[in-house]
């Protein structure tokens, strides 16, 4: 039994409970407390400048009860490197793009070892952080969600996620009204391409130049990676939209949504945040669809696997790392909107195709892809016995601890948006205002054409009403 300390970034929003966790990270706390180990957990939704010296009360907590291991999920914590002789595991969900304290792991590199759940991940890592490969371990993705055959099937296609393109880009729009050269919208465009292609590349120096300034010089890579990434799944959704697509999630009321209607109608309010809550949503859905953040250069999100593990058939964007790890399963794949619209037309169409993914699916998470693997690979790695080989299991313990709790939640980290007029909007509709805007919107775009003309002005006033 070990006393381990564990700290991220939550994204969850849930006013009735602020320590609700994402299947991810729940899955792999309460497995480490079924081991028999003592877990203390730190998650925070606010800004923490985590520069400066460890909170009094925290470090007063890892003091009087020493970790024998820490895990750092995005190296989201302060350097405690200099205040205790235990291993600590910077464990990459994401890219090292977003680490907190880059600066500190690259002063001490023996103190850390490092853990990414993508394949580029060993390169970047050892690129960026000046580690050694032997340091660092590729760990794939893995999920504890269960299929369920008894539930039956009440929607089409379901997307958990959040919508990062908030404002949409406005850098690009403040450049365009600069009126630049052709030879500076060429430059534009490729830096984009490059930046969407792998967003951790040092960008040519040849396209700095004065007519740029917004969107190279000061630029925020961190941010513009969050807007590209919203762009694309923005678009992605948008394009099957009509199929019977259900969004649940975080930031879809912000500003961009007025000019993705159909999204926003496909928009869901209930919570969707926990391992349970994910797993009735995926069991309920013939289809799941995953679109990826562009710094998962080779990777794709862990809710792939919580796809593949349940009732739903997984559509997502193709990813070297899921053609490498599921070269069994015939996974239905995309490159762009119009692909992904094709594919979720065929499955839907096609139940026995549909359902021989789905079995080929589950075979492959059950074998490869449970928590039990990622804990072997890392005693592996990293010496630490993670599991416990008694044939009674000790009992664990959880304790968490959070920004609320500590009082430490000073700054909102959710974006800050101005008066958003589509939100005011939508959020008062009555079912008679909603109906009036679908008759409207089937007027415009199917209706028109196969209406007389002399009954277009009688539709307009009933539309006007």
């Amino acid at each position: 039994m070990s006393n381990i300390f564990i700290s991220f970034y939550n994204f969850t929003r849930d006013a009735s409970y602020y320590d609700k966790f994402p299947p991810f990270y729940e899955s792999f706390v309460q497995g480490l407390v079924k081991e028999g180990h003592n877990v203390m957990v730190f998650h925070f939704k606010t800004d923490l400048d985590f520069k400066t010296n460890v909170p009094s009360a925290l470090k007063k907590i890892i003091i009087e009860n020493p970790p024998d291991l820490f895990i750092f999920f995005d190296n989201k914590f302060w350097d405690i490197s200099e205040h205790t002789g235990s291993p600590i595991i910077v464990y990459d969900v994401d890219s090292p793009l977003f680490y907190s304290n880059p600066e500190k792991l690259l002063q001490r590199p023996d103190r850390f070892c490092f853990v990414t759940i993508q394949r580029d991940g060993v390169n970047l890592i050892e690129k960026f952080l000046k580690n050694k490969k032997a340091r660092i371990k590729y760990i794939p993705p893995f999920t504890e969600i269960r299929d369920d055959p008894t539930i039956q099937f009440s929607k089409n296609i379901v997307f958990v996620g959040c919508n990062w393109l908030w404002d949409g880009i406005p850098e690009l729009v403040e450049f365009i009204s600069n009126n630049p050269s052709e030879k500076d919208l060429n430059r534009g465009k490729n830096y984009i391409k490059q930046f969407i292609h792998n967003p951790n590349s040092p960008i040519n120096e040849g396209y700095f130049s004065s007519a740029l300034p917004k969107i190279l010089e000061g630029r925020d890579t961190n941010k513009q990676a969050f807007q590209f990434s919203g762009l694309n799944r923005l678009k992605t959704l948008d394009a099957i939209a009509d199929l019977g697509l259900e969004v649940h999630g975080t930031y879809w009321n912000v500003p961009c949504m007025a000019f993705f209607p159909d999204v926003s109608f496909s928009c869901s309010k209930t919570p969707v945040s926990t391992l349970a809550e994910n797993q009735l949503l995926y069991n309920s859905a013939k289809l799941g669809i995953n679109t990826n953040h562009i710094q998962a250069t080779s990777g794709f999100s862990w809710r792939v696997c919580d796809i593949m593990a349940s009732n739903a058939c997984l559509v997502t964007e193709k990813k070297q790392d899921i053609f490498d790890l599921f070269p069994d399963v015939p996974l239905p794949t995309f490159e762009n909107p119009y692909e992904a619209r094709e594919q979720c037309k065929k499955l839907l169409k096609d139940e026995i195709l549909r359902r021989e993914i789905v079995e080929s699916a589950h075979k492959a998470i059950n074998d490869r892809h449970r928590l039990s693997n990622v804990f072997k690979s890392m005693t592996d790695f990293c010496g630490f016995e993670l599991m416990s080989n008694e044939p009674i299991k000790p009992n664990g313990t959880l304790t968490i601890f959070s920004d609320r709790n500590m009082g430490l939640c000073a700054i909102d980290s959710k974006p800050k948006m101005k008066f958003n007029p589509a939100k005011a909007y939508f959020d008062n509709l009555s079912l008679k205002h909603l109906s009036t805007l679908f008759l409207k919107k089937m007027y415009y775009s199917s209706l028109f054409p196969l209406i007389g003309e002399e009954h277009h002005e009688n539709l307009r006033k009933f539309l006007k009403r």
